[in-house]
């Protein structure tokens, strides 16, 4: 098994992609999977993700999504991995830094050390560059295929997408921000949509009762991939650092983005017209990583920090 060697596209039938668990991180990988796609049109490109991202990649026809569970049985565990190896990749892409590429048949594969870089995508960009020589101009995105919802379900006009979940309760805003940014918004004319999972059913119905204005919620009615499609037609959307302000950003939508004790510089958004708010100058937990403090980064960032981004982006 070689790594660093270069293989010209026509010698390259069977790719596999060690992608993530979370969803963000898997979007995070999506832009390697379009190069290999758009490279390697006669390729097989199989893609290794948890089970919660399973959905995001479905309906690709380019893509053969294989689930790896971390928390399956270890005999489950052994007879996946066999199955696996019995295969012959051509080029296995890791970007987990595992050692699988070591014991799986592979002619190339990515190295397990380099250099990296800050943004988690660019990184996982220069990981490919080891193994293929790529242009970044006209990348089509074709990794995540959204799925239009079933019936006249969105609003005419403009709308915003509110994106209030966020699996770590650390990195989520308060409700009563979300609840006064939304209303800004409405009073302005634009819909509001808020999406989230199941979970975020009830947060959400209380702040849209809350509100003074009219709003949409999808929560708990949406796949990764309807998702998606919900996202590319906003205007813009608010969301924290999660599933889906990494679907945002992929497809090219504005995203005002709410940070707290997470990385912006390694996993926000990079798109000049998106904008991060991050208030934790002054965050003990911050500050000291190892203190037990709760975190008051995302209680720092106020309404008004939000409504002047919209007024001077959006409007």
């Amino acid at each position: 098994m070689m790594f660093g060697e270069l293989l010209a596209p026509s010698l390259v039938k069977n790719i596999l992609v060690f992608s993530h668990s979370n969803i963000g991180d898997v979007v995070a990988s999506c832009p390697v999977i379009d190069v290999l796609c758009r490279d390697f049109p006669s390729a097989r490109v199989n893609v290794i993700v948890g089970p919660k991202a399973v959905t995001l990649l479905e309906g690709n026809p380019r893509l053969r999504v294989i689930v790896y569970d971390k928390h399956m049985p270890w005999p489950d565990q052994c007879r996946w991995f066999l199955k696996l190896r019995r295969e012959r990749f051509d080029l296995i892409v890791d970007l987990r830094n595992t050692i699988l590429p070591f014991v799986l048949n592979a002619r190339v594969r990515t190295p397990l050390q380099m250099p990296s870089r800050e943004h988690m995508s660019r990184k996982h960009l220069d990981r490919l560059r080891t193994v293929h020589h790529f242009s970044d101009e006209n990348v089509p995105r074709t990794a995540i295929v959204p799925k239009p919802l079933a019936g006249d379900v969105l609003p005419k006009g403009k709308f915003v997408v509110i994106a209030p979940s966020a699996a770590d309760s650390a990195k989520r805003w308060t409700a009563d921000g979300f609840v006064e940014v939304a209303d800004f918004i409405a009073a302005k004319g634009m819909a509001v949509v808020f999406t989230g999972g199941a979970l975020e059913t009830e947060l959400i119905e209380g702040m849209r009762r809350r509100m003074k204005n009219p709003s949409l919620s999808l929560a708990g009615r949406l796949d990764l991939r309807e998702l998606a499609f919900v996202l590319g037609q906003a205007l813009f959307a608010v969301a924290h650092d999660s599933g889906a302000m990494h679907i945002a950003c992929y497809f090219g939508v504005p995203v005002i983005a709410l940070f707290g004790p997470t990385d912006d510089t390694k996993s926000g958004p990079q798109d000049p017209r998106s904008v991060v708010i991050r208030r934790n100058g002054s965050c003990p937990r911050c500050l000291n990583p190892h203190s037990r403090v709760p975190h008051q980064c995302m209680a720092a960032i106020q309404a008004q920090d939000v409504i002047d981004v919209i007024q001077n982006k959006f409007l």
